[in-house]
């Protein structure tokens, strides 16, 4: 992570537009005109700018048109909006703060009204927005005025997000055109050669998987598929991986990781369709019961496998067949076990003040964390809502 936090990003202030999340009386343009908002027009979801349909008034003149939404005014210069036809229909330029005022020009040559959102903010927030907390998240410091209850809800939505957003990212390694089974075993590998990439080997680990997932000629013992593995991983001198293995554990070192992949490749692609329709902790330990000790990755490691890799894998494998049983059993499985966050997920909203003593082991809090708090995306998060109106 980096020592600074990233600014927020510009749909947290197309957010506070469209639901008008802001004292609309007494509003003022930059450049001193009465200003009221009849519509703040239909957010864009597509290119162009953000909000068709506004309609304002300045005085006695109304306006209709188009909206665009911006950090700063050097924005709209930056984004090169001057020279874009598709904004000749904006009347109104729409920033947080406005620290060096440049009036907004279109390419026909008119000039719409800016406003300043910054001295209209409601004081929470602003304080909110303002927050410059290394490695730290927006709320800290400000727990005294946000609802555990609400911090709880949230995890609790983060929480079948994250197992949603695992079972897209196993979907998007399935290759169409050819047959379920064939498809499914493929994403459920590939998701597994990436894991056991992390932390530094997640791209090399899916080149090796590209290169050696679709063979059909699979030897019958699987130390001999391990060594093929192997070979491919290392010793291809016409194309070569660029392997990173300094700065990290022993356990995580390519050779270890490159063997423990190719073993659960083995044994996935040896197993038919049908046994990985019934329980989902009885197909996952029929698989690691076939996979010697020593190309068993570590405990901590072979949870992150079920639980991000395995679980949404089968989920996604009932959604393929229709199976409403699969799903909820795999559901089921991800909701009810133990599973293990990293410290330095938890360290974060606990120190921010919130009691994590519920929710510790729930990897709703990694993708909290993840999703929400490191990039930004405040104004999705019940905590941030439930702070700046209660």
């Amino acid at each position: 992570m980096s020592e600074t936090t990233p600014p927020y990003k510009e749909s947290l202030f197309q957010w506070i537009w469209q639901f008008l999340e802001f004292n609309c009386r007494n509003l003022r343009t930059a450049c001193g005109h009465t200003l009221e908002i009849i519509s703040q027009g239909t957010l864009n979801h597509g290119s162009g700018p953000d909000f068709f349909g506004a309609h304002i008034r300045t005085g006695n003149l109304h306006w209709h048109g188009s909206v665009e939404i911006h950090r700063s005014s050097k924005e709209w210069f930056e984004h090169a909006h001057h020279k874009d036809e598709n904004f000749n229909g904006v009347v109104l330029h729409v920033i947080f703060e406005d620290r060096n005022h440049r009036q907004a020009v279109t390419a026909d040559g008119s000039e719409p009204f800016t406003l300043c959102l910054k001295p209209y903010l409601h004081k929470k927030l602003n304080r909110l927005i303002e927050i410059k907390q290394n490695r730290g998240i927006p709320c800290r410091g400000n727990v005294n005025f946000i609802s555990q209850q609400a911090f709880e809800r949230q995890i609790e939505t983060a929480h079948r997000e994250y197992f949603d957003y695992k079972t897209r990212e196993i979907l998007e390694y399935y290759p169409p055109g050819i047959a379920v089974d064939s498809a499914w075993k493929q994403a459920l590998t590939t998701g597994i050669y990436r894991t056991l990439g992390i932390p530094a080997n997640q791209e090399q680990m899916m080149e090796l998987a590209k290169r050696i997932i679709t063979e059909e000629d699979m030897p019958d013992e699987i130390e001999s598929f391990i060594d093929r593995v192997y070979q491919e991983a290392f010793y291809n001198k016409i194309d070569p991986i660029s392997w990173k293995s300094t700065g990290m554990r022993p356990a995580s070192r390519p050779g270890e990781r490159t063997a423990q992949a190719a073993a659960f490749h083995f044994v996935v692609m040896n197993k038919s369709l049908r046994d990985f329709l019934g329980e989902p902790f009885k197909s996952w330990n029929s698989i690691v019961r076939q996979i010697t000790t020593g190309k068993l990755p570590g405990k901590s490691r072979l949870n992150l496998l079920k639980h991000t890799v395995y679980l949404p894998a089968l989920y996604l494998l009932g959604e393929l067949l229709h199976s409403k049983s699969l799903m909820a059993g795999a559901f089921e499985s991800w909701s009810s076990e133990a599973q293990t966050v990293p410290e330095e997920v938890v360290q974060p909203f606990r120190k921010a003040g919130f009691d994590v003593s519920g929710t510790a082991n729930c990897l709703g809090l990694a993708h909290q964390f993840k999703r929400y708090c490191i990039k930004r995306n405040c104004h999705r998060c019940e905590v941030f809502k439930n702070a700046i109106r209660s």
